[in-house]
């Protein structure tokens, strides 16, 4: 394994799922490893400005505005695109090309490629440092509007989560590991009803 600074053993171009898991495989095999990416660099949450928002919480409740659509008519196209990911991805008039057959370009420029714009689905499993696992027993969710929630046993106490649809579904008396993503919990006192935590943050009443 080389030892000068400004040696490697690989090189990799790009750090999106194919090159970024390249790099992860590389280094574990004890290779020297260069990753090179012309994108922005993406910070973990802060760069995420609408990962914790519904459709109906954005300026155009998720729809795409005419003058986006006007000024991008070929990345608007793309997978993914959207009022919620356009941040992530690039703009015609910055990247234009010539398009002799009918060719799409779907490019993006921050790093980690199009990993992070998968219909706002971060590939990262549910044991992650800003999510805490517990086993519960709960009841049948129920259906209010367009979310789900459940009815869960915790410790003796009782809570009531909001479910992803998606999830599965699940039986009366049934336990199960549960996911608690602690940038969304909210807690009140049950006395005086006053806001104890607000997204996962203390409220100073």
């Amino acid at each position: 394994m080389s030892s000068d600074a400004t040696s490697f053993d690989a090189i990799v171009i790009g750090s999106g799922i194919s090159g970024g898991w390249a790099a992860k495989e590389l280094c574990e095999k004890g290779l020297k490893t260069l990753v090179l990416e012309r994108g922005r660099n993406v910070v973990h949450i802060k760069d995420y400005p609408t990962m914790n928002l519904m459709p109906w919480e954005l300026p155009h409740r998720g729809a795409l505005a005419r003058q986006v659509r006007k000024d991008n008519p070929l990345i608007t196209k793309a997978a993914g695109y959207g009022e919620d990911t356009q941040h992530f991805f690039i703009k015609d008039r910055d990247h234009p090309y010539v398009q002799e057959k009918p060719f799409d370009a779907i490019r993006g420029s921050p790093e980690c490629g199009k990993s992070i714009r998968w219909g706002r689905a971060g590939q990262r499993r549910p044991g992650r440092a800003d999510r805490r696992q517990v086993r519960s027993t709960g009841g049948a969710p129920e259906g209010m509007g367009c979310e789900d929630f459940g009815y869960l046993n915790l410790g003796g106490r009782t809570v009531t989560p909001r479910i992803v649809p998606r999830s599965g579904s699940r039986k009366p008396g049934q336990t199960a590991e549960i996911a608690v993503d602690t940038h969304r919990i909210h807690l009140f006192d049950p006395k005086s009803e006053k806001a104890l935590v607000s997204g996962g943050k203390p409220v100073q009443n």
